[in-house]
């Protein structure tokens, strides 16, 4: 039994390294050869991109490659007769099951690894260190504001007169909340202002709003005149679009990190739908590597097999994974704009696999009865 876990194990491990590969080196060509085609990058430009793109690309690569290694295998086992000699020694397809799924969980492992902590660090280490990528790339424009990473559960920013800091950017009503600013004069701190909460850049409306203001903090005496607290509601001249790069820093949090920011936006009011969606997604991309293994398996069950060519199951996959796919991205953008459940746009497509799964071996056990 040990001997032919291993035997399976090499061949599953094998197959799974090569496809991968291969699939890596299609979408990686194909984004080079688009990016070539922009005249305003340079092939170190996208040499740097891509390295920054490559945990996505993974992500991609690592569940379909699950789903082709099991069925490839499956198909060369059946066309050598190897499955049918196994299964006279005793060895089931629940063996063969439980130990293809054993190598998928690694897999599993790998991808959450991946979209956990790597993905985050070079979204990191792109944003802080190579930020002219994002206005070549994607045409995003950054003007005046300088982010830093989040402490403390405030993200803090800093402008040419003034920085502040604050705990969410509630996008519904376009402001900012428990913020805190600090405001420069002649390279001397003058004024502190904290408020429950600041708009972007609009007319305020008036709703209950505290704000506690310090000033001539640069004077020699300090007065208690110089502190006022009052109710009222004003904004910071800033544009929303300057604001556009936190969710760069957001992104760049590693998964503990990512579901701790969940935490304080619900804490302090902010529909949070977007970035729970995000986050669930990363534990749905990493189950999908078990979903597709198994549904590569069911040809174990399927004595007409040896009539199906190898093409044509790997064509009928491709669909497979593109309906998924858009069945998926379709789920999770009605998450993101909070008019489905978060659970169900992020594990909804993972279900309808698993159920065409159970029809299907339901089918093969009617049929061989």
């Amino acid at each position: 039994m040990i001997l032919r876990n291993e035997l399976i194990s090499k061949s599953w491990i094998k197959s799974f390294l090569q496809i991968n590969f291969v699939l890596f080196m299609l979408i990686f060509s194909a984004n080079v050869i688009s990016n070539l085609l922009r005249s305003n990058i340079t092939p170190s430009d996208i040499a740097l991109n891509q390295l920054f793109t490559t945990p996505e690309i993974f992500l991609k690569t690592i569940p379909v490659s699950c789903l082709l290694t099991s069925l490839i295998l499956v198909n060369k086992l059946i066309k050598s007769s190897e499955l049918t000699a196994m299964y006279s020694l005793g060895f089931s397809s629940i063996d063969f099951t439980s130990c293809v799924l054993r190598l998928a969980g690694f897999a599993s492992i790998i991808t959450i690894l991946i979209s956990g902590f790597l993905q985050p660090s070079l979204l990191s280490i792109k944003s802080d260190n190579y930020n002219f990528l994002e206005k070549k790339f994607r045409k995003l424009k950054k003007q005046g504001l300088v982010t830093s990473k989040i402490a403390n559960g405030k993200l803090w920013y800093k402008t040419g007169k003034y920085f502040f800091n604050y705990s969410a950017f509630n996008q519904e009503d376009n402001t900012l909340n428990k913020v805190e600013i600090f405001t420069i004069e002649n390279q001397k701190l003058k004024n502190i202002k904290t408020a429950n909460y600041v708009y972007i850049n609009e007319k305020a409306q008036k709703r209950p709003n505290t704000i506690r203001e310090i000033d001539n903090i640069d004077k020699n005496k300090f007065l208690e005149s110089d502190i006022r607290q009052d109710s009222e509601s004003f904004g910071i001249p800033i544009k929303k679009e300057e604001l556009k790069n936190l969710e760069e820093d957001i992104l760049g949090l590693n998964i503990f990190q990512f579901k701790k920011y969940i935490n304080q936006l619900d804490k302090d009011g902010v529909n949070s739908s977007k970035y729970e969606v995000l986050f669930w997604q990363k534990i749905s991309i990493s189950l999908s590597c078990l979903i597709f293994a198994a549904l590569g398996l069911l040809g174990l069950n399927n004595s007409n097999k040896r009539s199906q060519t190898i093409g044509a199951s790997i064509g009928v996959t491709f669909i497979i994974v593109l309906l998924y796919w858009f069945f998926d991205s379709f789920l999770v953008e009605l998450g993101k704009n909070s008019k489905l459940n978060i659970y169900l746009s992020t594990f909804g497509s993972l279900i309808a696999a698993i159920a065409v799964i159970i029809m299907i071996r339901v089918k093969q056990i009617i049929r061989e009865f």
